[in-house]
């Protein structure tokens, strides 16, 4: 939507809106006023649908209630996930979106293409940040409940979309900040809200970073700070404090009384029905879908030892330490007397702990670890307790009376408390990983590491021979476990994932994006291991990775 203003007379400045997470996207009610309020103070305002909101649903075949659709951080997470597989980056995608809507805004004969801004909210406030960054056509700034740092988002566990999430940043010693600074002392002011979950201790240390910068180069009234006394959202008293920022910067009048008008959905429609796809607008997964066969065409045919190489390089798994294993004696489970299960803390690495469980035949010896010559351990879909308690330890482990069941971090006795489970789209399983993708590191690949460490316990312990079982979610960690450690002697795949590439091609899966492994498609896929570690590895079941089994 291209907002103009009324007996506009020469070329105008203008700003480029961005949407936060809000399924109406440019049609939702702040991003409406705004763009009408920026219109009345002189500017020309293009405001764009995100990818999977307002006309660009994504998703428009499945039920207009399910979640990819009703929830556009549900269908960006989605996505996300799927673009990691081959190393790409959904804010890359975004990003995209905006560098061509700027080159829209710039074309039009009403607008100045040397004094253009950018303004946003939430996820707005994200790509405002970024393009500011990235595109210098870009002159001034405004991003809204976005702006805090990293540190306070993981101490304080939000979750962030999949854009939000740049592979690399952390581990490059970046903050938000660096994005101010990187373009200081152009104009920018950053916006917050007193009760917003971006933390607004965050965003008073970025801005007094940001402002000390600003006064270096003795232009202090080019950067602004405000904090508003509402929740997250771009609220009245936000967007008249950029309306103020702007107007200054450009020599512009701010009217009195400004009041916006938002209009229904209908009415700012760009296409006859609103929405793209049904106007022959072609979905991310037809385009991701030749991108991938672009991308897959061009592997070779490692061989096992290759195979090895670039799986340990993927998970970024460590050689092994030369120092004991070590481990505490937790107090047992005796709810069932006839299968009593002692229960251990494993120190994989520095305050890190699998939680190590052994079915027993007898309460006797839950207070010690004695390991049998030849040992079975199984590895669960997300909790080896429930697997137990179910039976399904005993059933897919060979009905042994005595054996062993992990949680590595993450799963079953480890997992974080949280009001949703293992699968939520947004809950601290996918925190982590996305932390973890910042730092350049896999949190896979350190569950994979705690299993590792823990088949080195084992055989500290006494174990010669190594039998791994894994379901579902486990059968991936017991897989890679087993490719690269050469010692576990068989290792059975129960429920195991067919492949990487039916994750990317899924329309959609409840498959985590923890346990989507950075780059691997652009190398080899999970059958090259399925083949090449045949003697050692074998498939006994297969589930796609869907919502109940479905893709």
């Amino acid at each position: 939507n291209l907002y103009v203003p009324n007996k506009l007379k020469g070329k105008a400045p203008a700003v480029l809106g961005s949407c936060g997470h809000v399924s109406n996207g440019k049609a939702a009610g702040p991003y409406q006023s705004y763009a009408q309020e920026l219109a009345r103070c002189g500017f020309v305002v293009l405001v764009f649908d995100p990818i999977s909101q307002g006309e660009r649903d994504q998703y428009y075949g499945l039920s207009a209630k399910d979640s990819l659709r009703t929830h556009c951080t549900h269908a960006h997470n989605m996505m996300g996930k799927q673009l990691d597989l081959t190393g790409d980056f959904f804010g890359n995608w975004r990003a995209w979106d905006a560098m061509r809507s700027l080159d829209y805004l710039v074309s039009r004969e009403e607008v100045d293409p040397e004094r253009i801004a950018m303004t946003g909210n939430s996820g707005g406030g994200t790509m405002s940040l970024w393009m500011w960054a990235l595109d210098r056509r870009i002159r001034m700034v405004g991003s809204s409940c976005f702006v805090t740092t990293f540190l306070a988002n993981y101490e304080n566990e939000v979750p962030q979309d999949a854009e939000q999430y740049p592979p690399g940043m952390l581990a490059s010693g970046l903050e938000m900040a660096d994005f101010l600074i990187a373009r200081a002392p152009e104009p920018a002011i950053v916006l917050s809200q007193r009760y917003c979950f971006f933390d607004r201790r965050g965003a008073q240390v970025a801005a007094e970073e940001v402002s000390r910068i600003y006064r270096l180069f003795g232009k202090p009234e080019s950067f602004a700070f405000f904090m508003g006394e509402n929740v997250h959202g771009y609220h009245a008293d936000a967007r008249m404090a950029m309306r103020r920022f702007f107007c200054r910067q450009e020599k512009l009048r701010l009217p009195r009384n400004l009041l916006a008008d938002p209009q229904p959905d209908q009415s700012l429609w760009a296409t006859p029905k609103g929405q793209v796809m049904l106007n022959g607008s072609r979905s991310f997964q037809d385009l991701y879908g030749e991108i991938l066969e672009e991308k897959t065409s061009r592997r070779k045919s490692p061989d096992a030892g290759q195979l090895q190489r670039k799986l340990r390089q993927l998970l970024g798994i460590p050689r092994m330490p030369s120092e004991p294993v070590a481990y505490r004696i937790l107090r047992p489970d005796l709810s069932n007397e006839k299968a009593p299960v002692a229960r251990y803390a494993i120190r994989t690495e520095r305050q890190m702990e699998a939680i190590l469980h052994k079915v027993l035949p007898a309460g006797d010896w839950t207070q010690t670890l004695d390991v049998e010559k030849k040992v079975t351990l199984y590895i669960p879909d997300f909790s080896a307790e429930q697997d137990i308690t179910t039976g399904k330890v005993a059933s897919l482990a060979g009905k042994k009376e005595t054996y062993y069941a992990v949680d590595v971090r993450g799963f079953g006795e480890t997992m974080p408390a949280e009001n949703g489970d293992f699968l939520e789209p947004h809950g601290k399983d996918y925190l982590f990983h996305g932390f973890g993708l910042m730092l350049n590191e896999s949190y896979l690949g350190r569950r994979v590491f705690d299993l590792l460490q823990v088949c080195a316990l084992l055989r500290q312990e006494g174990a010669s021979s190594i039998k791994l079982v894994g379901r579902r979610h486990g059968a991936l960690i017991a897989l890679f476990a087993a490719v690269l450690d050469e010692s576990i002697a068989k290792t059975e795949l129960h429920e195991a994932l067919p492949s990487y590439e039916a994750l990317a091609r899924a329309v959609k899966s409840d498959w985590p994006a923890s346990n989507c492994l950075r780059g691997i498609l652009l190398h080899f896929d999970l059958p090259d291991l399925y083949r090449s570690f045949a003697k050692r590895i074998r498939i006994r079941s297969t589930k796609a990775p869907g919502t109940h089994g479905g893709l």
